[in-house]
């Protein structure tokens, strides 16, 4: 075989890879369900393929690129903050060790930790250098099984008579169902409002986003709607000049105003669930009582050791072995000073490098909304060390060489 066959093969089985990291969990977790099996049956077994063929990734290509001259600041604070936060999960378990959540063993702590977040960001990031993504053929193959899974798991959510905050037998948590609702909301305006299409594809992505929406309130999670509306509010703001800006956000404003209340409790009553009930008490309450609790015994937590950190979860009595529910609490509860200061360094440098695609009309746009949904998430929900769509779109939005890929859209 020739080095450019090899090299085309490699190509391809990247981009599949990719996918497999953005909404593979997704796919593992519902698809099953149709053949009639068992809720799980694959997905300890996915994540271990996934982990081997990242390992084999990273063993073939990393440590040439790191001999490389060309270097990534970005991945190079992306590889300070985890040898720091590498180093204090593996001291927290197995050299002091702390107190663990109820019925979690160490070993999934590291597997998350070490097999679902970082060797598979090493992959994707020693692949973006080495042979580079098809972008494109990405956003395509993930935007297709985002909604056919999502479409298997409301439907067979419905088909269960239950209420509440819950997605039934489908092997999914209810957070990552209202994140990957979200994205495809998120996915669907961007095909629609960036790209030319034909009145037939303006109703399919048109229901892509009432499939999304309908994931999220299903979930009955309030962060990724917020995600959701946050992201939105950004790209109409750096999209678009200030008079279209001012002229959408009005619209947007008078609609919200006068619909969007009654069209959260319609949908939430249609699909049984109670997402309007918590969004509508939050908004009345203006706090929520035990997030606001968590950051306080993090914070305190990470007083404890301001310098190198006190543990990579909360060890008071009351939240033995749980989170803070904030990423960058998290880094300084686990990392310190130190390493919080890398942490809030790195995300910022992304933060601004995925704006500035977002100002450039770049075609990689989409990567941009998908990862500021994400870093809005973790501030207010999820973890550092499972946290695996945060951690591979950092890499890759990281890995984007801005001046490479200049195509701009016409809105």
């Amino acid at each position: 075989m020739s080095f450019s066959s090899r090299a085309k093969g490699f190509n391809i089985v990247s981009n599949w890879l990719v996918v497999s990291y953005l909404v593979g969990f997704l796919f593992i977790g519902t698809v099953p369900k149709v053949f009639g099996l068992t809720e799980g049956s694959f997905t300890y077994e996915f994540r271990l393929f996934l982990f081997f063929i990242s390992f084999y990734f990273v063993s073939k290509i990393f440590f040439d690129l790191s001999k490389s001259s060309e270097k990534n600041q970005l991945f190079r604070l992306f590889i300070l903050f985890w040898i720091i936060y590498g180093y204090r999960i593996i001291h927290d378990l197995y050299i002091n060790p702390i107190q663990l959540y109820e019925n979690i063993r160490s070993t999934q702590y590291f597997q998350f930790s070490f097999g679902v977040c970082f060797i598979p960001c090493l992959a994707v990031y020693s692949i973006q250098k080495k042979y580079g993504l098809d972008y494109e053929y990405i956003l395509s193959l993930f935007y297709r099984v985002l909604v056919f899974s999502m479409l298997i798991a409301v439907y067979y959510r419905l088909t269960l008579e239950i209420t509440g905050r819950t997605t039934g037998d489908i092997n999914i948590g209810v957070i990552s169902f209202g994140n990957y609702g979200a994205t495809l909301c998120l996915l669907s305006i961007f095909y629609i409002l960036t790209k030319r299409l034909s009145l037939f594809e303006k109703i399919f992505y048109g229901a892509g986003s009432l499939l999304g929406f309908s994931g999220i309130v299903l979930s009955g999670s309030k962060s990724p709607f917020l995600g959701l509306i946050t992201v939105l509010v950004l790209y109409i703001y750096l999209w678009y000049d200030l008079k279209k800006s001012f002229f959408y956000f009005l619209l947007l404003g008078v609609i919200s105003y006068t619909y969007i209340f009654e069209v959260i409790d319609f949908t939430s009553f249609y699909l049984q669930s109670n997402f309007a009930e918590r969004l509508f008490y939050m908004i009345e309450s203006g706090q929520d009582e035990v997030r606001e609790t968590l950051l306080k015994a993090s914070f305190h937590e990470f007083l404890q050791s301001p310098i190198l950190g006190n543990a990579f979860l909360i060890q008071n009595s009351q939240f033995e072995g749980s989170y803070p529910h904030n990423s960058i609490v998290e880094s300084l509860m686990a990392t310190g000073a130190i390493g919080g200061g890398v942490f809030i360094l790195l995300i910022w440098k992304v933060f601004t490098k995925a704006i500035k695609l977002i100002k450039n009309r770049s075609s990689l746009s989409w990567i941009s909304f998908v990862f500021l949904q994400y870093l809005i998430f973790s501030f207010f929900s999820s973890n550092l060390y499972s946290n695996q769509l945060f951690w591979i779109l950092l890499v890759l939005v990281s890995g984007i060489n801005t001046n490479s890929h200049r195509t701009i859209i016409d809105s």
